[in-house]
């Protein structure tokens, strides 16, 4: 069985100085694997969902919000969310279950391309040195992974953010 992320009767509410926004959805249903398109213009709440989506963002109350791993085992996310932003297994979950691409790219600029690459490895205690060389070669990062951030084209800053949401295998 494939994983499995529901959300549903979700809402999510934003507030800051200069607007609020509810961004609310009835049902959405992610199978692992399987390509998916959001779309929508300009501050319609792409992003914000997708950092629900990521576990960067909570849902809001009444969210069913429900991630089905591949043995069929569920976990209702909505109710860590619950236990606190700081909760050890919502921290599991980001670092072995979801990898999350971020708008800006968020490479750390004190580390190399390789070595962003590989900081989830570091972080989840699973290194795997040929797995990041793989995506290194495969995302065309080879003449750049000993280069600072600062010193990559935009392209290859999104490529490098990439594979690091590919590193941890997710």
């Amino acid at each position: 069985m494939p994983a499995q992320l529901r959300l549903s009767r979700g809402r999510i509410d934003l507030t800051d100085k200069d607007r609020a926004f509810r961004l609310e959805i009835d049902d959405l249903s992610l199978q692992a694997g399987q390509p998916a398109a959001l779309t929508g213009p300009s501050g319609s709440g792409k992003t914000l969902l997708l950092e629900v989506l990521g576990l960067l963002r909570a849902p809001g109350s009444g969210t069913e919000f429900i991630w089905h791993d591949e043995n069929g085992h569920a976990t209702d996310l909505a109710a860590i969310w619950g236990k606190g932003v700081r909760n050890p297994e919502l921290a599991h979950l980001r670092g072995k279950v979801f990898g999350f691409v971020p708008q800006t790219g968020g490479l750390m600029p004190f580390l190399s391309v390789a070595e962003n690459i590989a900081l989830p490895q570091q972080v989840n205690k699973c290194p795997e040195p040929g797995w990041c060389a793989n995506l290194i070669r495969r995302l065309g990062l080879e003449e750049v992974a000993n280069l600072m951030p600062g010193a990559l084209s935009i392209g290859q800053r999104q490529r490098t953010a990439i594979a690091r949401a590919l590193s941890h295998r997710p």
